[in-house]
């Protein structure tokens, strides 16, 4: 979000929602797609001056790369998310559409490598404590098939073939 101001993002979501809604008015627009959690006020310029009445649901990506999800902070970061929807539009639904934690075999950037085993025990956890919370109404775990591609490492990202072992 840093790179951009969110009154730039709200301006094309805005203009985008008036296309869809044209198109299939009864089409579930999703906004925000926030991979910083934490950037409130940005998160706030893209809901401001009409952003929060043209989307349906608020998207974000609140990686902790580092830490088990009780210790990281994820459902206070994802409690403040739901209260700053609730401010502008309680019917705005949240979805977190990008979780996961890295198994690169040649870690990079801000994350650790985890192995298979603690990224599925983690997986478990998160999904237990967001759905015990009823914050948002949608989980969907990364799976980054190809990070050798983008990360320039290997990786292994399927917790399931840790739960089988």
């Amino acid at each position: 979000p840093a790179s951009r101001p969110g009154s730039d993002y709200r301006k094309l979501m805005i203009e985008a929602a008036k296309e869809i809604r044209k198109a299939n008015p009864d089409a579930n627009i999703i906004g925000g797609v926030q991979a910083n959690v934490s950037a409130e006020s940005w998160m706030r310029e893209v809901l401001d001056e009409g952003g929060a009445d043209c989307i349906d649901t608020y998207s974000i990506h609140p990686y902790n790369h580092t830490t088990a999800p009780e210790t990281g902070g994820l459902l206070d970061k994802v409690a403040r998310i739901r209260e700053i929807l609730d401010e502008y539009n309680p019917e705005i639904d949240l979805w977190l559409t990008e979780m996961g934690y890295f198994t690169a075999l040649q870690p990079t950037f801000l994350a650790r490598q985890h192995t298979l085993e603690e990224q599925a025990a983690w997986a478990v956890r998160m999904y237990m404590i967001l759905e015990n919370q009823d914050i948002a109404s949608r989980i969907y775990w990364y799976d980054c098939s190809r990070c050798d591609k983008i990360a320039g490492g290997r990786s292994r990202t399927d917790p399931a073939e840790a739960c089988q072992r």
